[in-house]
């Protein structure tokens, strides 16, 4: 089964990373990523909603909406010729 995600490149968060790490576990999957920034950007109350959940759900500051580098995608990147699969 062929997965590809599209994300936005200027706002990976760590729960990006669990998601891929998780499908490119699974048998028989060929995984990619499309990372080029949305249109119209993410919405400047996105951060501010992540921060409420993580109040309202005692969350750790630094568990899976914290951002991350967009390196961190890198071993699913897609290339310009065909999707890559994690090495």
């Amino acid at each position: 089964m062929q997965i590809s995600l599209r994300l936005d490149g200027d706002c990976v968060r760590a729960f990006h990373v669990t998601l891929l790490e998780r499908l490119a576990a699974l048998e028989d999957v060929e995984l990619s990523v499309d990372v080029r920034p949305a249109g119209g950007g993410i919405p400047r109350s996105a951060a501010a909603l992540f921060q409420l959940e993580t109040a309202i759900h005692g969350l750790s500051h630094d568990g899976l909406a914290k951002r991350v580098p967009l390196s961190a995608l890198a071993p699913y990147r897609q290339s310009p010729a065909s999707p890559l699969a994690p090495s």
